[in-house]
C-alpha cells in the first residue's frame, strides 16, 4: 500500500514529467477499465452456459418434459446465423450455444471448459476436476493477484459454490492462466432435432451413455384469455348477466357502475396492457391477481350505447403480440332525482346537499308514487303509461326512504324507443298513505287516463259522520306532504333531470294569548284546552295541475254537497305527528298548528274556533282575514304557512291592547304611531316562501257577524 501512496505522490510532485508519459498512463488505465467491463460479461456468459448444461445433462438423465424449444440467430462473420437453442424443461430456461472458439488472435491462453465424455466429470483445459456435472457447476471468475500490487493483469478462477474460496486455474506447468480471451464452452451436445410426428426431442452428446436422449415434447401453450364468468359488480355480486357473449360485449347498466372480471395468462408472456379509451370508460389492469376492472363513465350525456371494443395486449419473449378485445356499452337511460326547498326560488342543489329540505318527519310511513304521461298524436292527449314508467315506492319507514331519495340517481329509466324524443309529463305525490292516497277519477265520457284526473285525496274523510247537514269533517294531513307536475321532452342520449317538489298542503299557525278572555269564560272557569275544537274550510282533493274545486270533484265522489271542513282537537295529535294543540297555563297561551289543502274559498282562509263551557254551552269565534287573496298569486304553485296571534290581553284602561303588526310597520313604529288600543284584533302573517312573512290585517269576530260560517254551524251549535 505505501508503494502506491509514493507513486500518486510522485505524480504531484514531480510536475516536470512529460506530459506524454501522464497520457500514456491515462490510457493504460482507461484499457484496464474496459478489459475489466468486458471480463465481467464474458464471465457472466460463461458462467450462464455451464450452468445450463448442467440442467441439461440433469434433465437427459431424468427423462424430463420439453415444453418448448427455440432457436436463437446472430450475427457470425456478418451474416445472420443459428447460434444457440433455447429449452424449456419443467421450470427452466435453457440455452445451449453451438460451439466456436471465440478467439482474437491475440498470444493469451484461452481457458475451455468440458465434461468428460466418460466419466461425466468437468474438465477445466483439460484436466479432469473429479467434480460430477450434474451435482458440483463450476464458477469461473477473474482476480488480481494481492500479493504482487504491481502485477495489473487478472486470472482466472474457479469455485463450485458461492460460499467457497476461488482458486486460481493454472496451466500443466502450474502457471496462471491470464484472463485475457473469453473462456470457452465446449459443450457436449452434439445435435438437438425436433421429431414432430412422434412429438419428442432427440439430443446427440458425446458423454458415455448419454449419446442419443429422445426426450417427450410436449408443446406450453402461451395463453392469454378473458374468464367472463367471473364477472362480477364492485360489490362481489355476480353480474354474468351483463356480459353478452354472441357480440363479446359487457353492457354496464348505469352510470359509475364498476365492473370486473378476470383473466388467464401463462407466465412466459408480459403484463397485460391496453392503450384503449373511450368517452370517459376508466380501466385498471391487476396483473398480480390476473383481474381486470372497468368503470362506466360518472357523469356523460353523450350517447354511448353504441358498442366499443377494448383491445387488451401481452407479448412473448419473441416481441410476438397476444391479443383480446372486449366492447363495452352503457344503456342510455334518463335519470331521475328530487330535490326540496322552501324557498321555491333557491336554486336546484345536489340532492345531497344542505339545501335539500327533503323530510318526512310528520309521516308515519312514506309512499312515492309517481305517474308517467306521455303525448299520444292520435288523441292529441297526454296518456298514462304503465310500470315501469309510472312508479310505485309504497310505505317505506321514513328513514329509508329518506336514503333513497338522497341519492344522486334515485330513478333510472332505459331509453328504449318510446322514451326517446318524448313529451313527457311526470305526477309525483310523496305522502303518507295512511292519510292520503292517490286516484284517478273519471269525468263524464272521459276515459284517457289525462293529467287533470288525478289528484291526491284526504283518505281521512269522514263522509259516513252525519252529525251535521252542512258540513263533512276530514282530519288534518301531515306537514310533509310533496307533489309535482313536471313536464319535458326526452332526448336520444343519457340525462338527468332533477324533479322540484312542492308543498301539497299549507300550514295553520294559532297562538292565542289568554283564551278564557276570548270565549268569556267566568272567572272561576278554568280553560280547558280539551273543550276546544278548530274548524276551518279546505278541499279534501288536491288537483296536480290546479287549485280543486271541492264542489265540482266532490261530486264526481259521493254526490255530497255538503261542505267539507278540517276538524282539529286535541284528540288528533296522537295519529297526527305534526299537529301542534298545546296550552300553557304559566304564559296563558294556547297554540295550535296544523295543515291542510289550500282552497280558493276565501272562508277557507279563517278559522272557527268553537269551545263547549262547563255548562255546556257552546262560544264560536272567527278568526278571518282582510284580503287574503291579494296576497297569494297561484296556490297551486306555493305552499304558505298561515300564523294567526290573537292577543287578549288588556292595558291599564281595560282595553284590549294589539300586540302584533300591522302593515309593514314595526311593534314599535305602531306604538308610536298610536295603535296600541284596538279592542280584540288579530295579527295574521302569512308565509310566501318566495317573499317570505308578509303582514295582513285580520279580525276576532263573533259568530252573528260571520255568515257564512253561521250557516254552517246553524245545523250543529247553539252560538253567543
Amino acid at each position: 500500500m505505501k508503494k502506491v501512496v509514493i507513486v500518486i505522490i510522485c505524480v504531484f510532485i514531480f510536475t516536470t514529467c512529460y506530459k506524454e508519459q501522464i497520457n500514456n498512463l491515462y490510457r493504460r488505465q482507461e484499457l484496464m477499465s474496459e478489459q475489466i467491463a468486458s471480463l465481467t460479461m464474458q464471465i457472466n456468459k460463461i458462467n450462464e452456459e455451464i450452468k445450463g448444461h448442467s440442467l441439461l445433462i440433469d434433465a437427459l438423465q431424468q427423462k424430463s418434459i420439453v415444453s418448448n424449444i427455440e432457436d436463437e440467430y446472430g450475427e457470425v462473420n456478418g451474416f445472420r446465423r443459428l447460434i444457440a437453442k433455447v429449452l424449456t424443461i419443467g421450470e427452466q430456461r435453457i440455452r445451449i450455444p453451438f460451439g466456436q472458439d471465440g478467439k482474437n488472435g491475440l498470444d493469451a491462453i484461452p481457458v475451455s471448459v468440458s465434461i468428460d465424455p466418460v466419466k461425466g466429470t468437468w474438465l477445466i483445459d483439460g484436466e479432469d476436476t473429479n467434480e460430477p456435472a450434474v451435482a458440483r457447476t463450476p464458477i469461473l471468475g477473474v482476480a488480481r493477484d494481492e500479493a504482487d500490487e504491481s502485477d495489473p493483469k487478472y486470472y482466472w478462477t474457479i469455485k463450485y459454490s458461492e460460499k467457497e474460496e476461488a482458486t486460481y486455474i493454472k496451466d500443466s506447468d502450474g502457471n496462471r492462466l491470464v484472463a485475457k480471451d473469453p473462456a470457452l464452452m465446449i459443450s457436449p451436445i452434439i445435435s438437438i432435432s425436433k421429431d414432430e410426428k412422434n412429438q419428442t426431442i432427440i439430443f446427440h452428446t458425446s458423454i458415455k451413455g448419454l449419446e442419443e436422449v429422445v426426450l417427450p415434447y410436449k408443446a406450453l401453450k402461451k395463453v392469454f384469455k378473458f374468464d367472463f364468468s367471473s364477472l362480477v359488480n364492485q360489490d362481489g355480486a355476480s353480474s354474468i348477466a351483463s356480459y353478452n357473449a354472441n357480440s363479446n360485449t359487457i353492457i354496464f347498466s348505469k352510470r359509475g357502475e364498476l365492473l370486473s372480471f378476470a383473466f388467464e395468462k401463462t407466465d412466459d408472456l408480459s403484463d397485460v396492457q391496453t392503450s384503449s379509451n373511450y368517452r370517459g370508460f376508466s380501466i385498471q389492469i391487476d396483473n398480480t391477481n390476473k383481474r381486470i376492472y372497468i368503470t362506466a363513465p360518472s357523469f356523460t350525456w353523450d350517447k354511448i350505447s353504441d358498442e366499443y371494443e377494448f383491445i387488451f395486449t401481452a407479448q412473448d419473449d419473441t416481441r410476438s403480440t397476444f391479443t383480446r378485445t372486449v366492447k363495452v356499452n352503457l344503456k342510455d337511460k334518463l335519470y331521475l332525482s328530487y330535490f326540496f326547498n322552501e324557498n321555491p326560488k333557491e336554486y336546484n342543489y345536489a340532492v345531497n346537499s344542505k339545501y335539500n329540505q327533503l323530510a318526512f318527519l310528520s309521516n308515519t310511513t312514506t309512499t312515492h308514487m309517481s305517474t308517467w304521461f306521455d303525448f299520444n298524436i292520435n288523441s292529441s292527449r297526454y296518456v298514462k303509461r304503465d310500470i315501469p314508467f309510472s312508479y310505485l315506492n309504497s310505505g317505506r319507514q321514513n328513514s329509508e326512504i329518506l336514503e333513497e331519495f338522497r341519492k344522486e340517481d334515485y330513478r333510472e329509466i332505459e331509453k328504449t324507443i318510446d322514451v326517446e324524443d318524448k313529451d313527457i309529463v311526470l305526477l309525483d305525490a310523496i305522502f303518507d298513505p295512511s292519510k292520503l292516497k292517490v286516484d284517478f277519477i273519471k269525468s263524464g265520457e272521459n276515459d284517457l287516463n289525462t293529467i287533470d284526473n288525478y289528484f291526491l285525496i284526504n283518505s281521512n274523510i269522514k263522509f259516513y259522520d252525519n252529525t251535521s247537514k252542512t258540513m263533512v269533517f276530514q282530519d288534518p294531513l301531515p306537514w310533509d306532504t310533496y307533489f309535482a307536475l313536471s313536464s319535458f321532452k326526452s332526448s336520444l342520449n343519457s340525462e338527468h333531470r332533477t324533479i322540484r317538489l312542492r308543498r301539497a298542503v299549507m300550514k295553520y299557525i294559532i297562538s292565542i294569548e289568554n283564551p278564557s278572555e276570548l270565549f268569556n269564560l267566568a272567572a272561576s272557569e278554568v280553560f280547558d284546552k280539551s273543550k276546544l275544537v278548530l274548524y276551518t274550510q279546505n278541499s279534501y282533493i288536491r288537483s296536480f295541475s290546479r287549485i280543486s274545486n271541492t264542489n265540482e270533484i266532490n261530486s264526481l265522489i259521493n254526490n255530497d254537497k255538503r261542505r267539507v271542513v278540517t276538524k282539529v282537537d286535541e284528540t288528533i295529535k296522537s295519529s297526527n305527528k305534526s299537529l301542534l294543540f298545546d296550552y300553557d297555563e304559566s304564559k296563558k297561551v294556547l297554540t295550535v298548528s296544523f295543515s291542510a289543502f289550500p282552497s280558493t274559498k276565501v272562508l277557507s282562509y279563517s278559522v272557527a274556533c268553537e269551545y263547549t263551557k262547563s255548562d255546556g254551552d257552546k262560544v264560536v269565534k272567527i278568526l278571518s282575514v282582510d284580503d287574503f287573496e291579494k296576497h297569494v298569486l297561484d296556490a297551486s304553485q306555493e305552499a304558505y304557512i298561515l300564523h294567526m296571534d290573537y292577543i287578549a290581553s288588556k292595558d291599564s284602561q281595560g282595553e284590549y291592547e294589539y300586540h302584533g303588526t300591522q302593515g309593514d310597520m314595526s311593534p314599535v313604529a305602531e306604538a308610536e304611531n298610536g295603535i296600541s288600543s284596538i279592542p280584540a284584533y288579530l295579527a295574521v302573517k302569512l308565509y310566501v316562501p318566495s317573499r317570505g312573512f308578509s303582514v295582513m290585517q285580520g279580525y276576532v269576530n263573533d259568530l252573528e257577524k260571520e255568515l257564512a260560517w253561521k250557516r254552517l254551524f246553524t245545523e250543529n251549535v247553539d252560538s253567543n
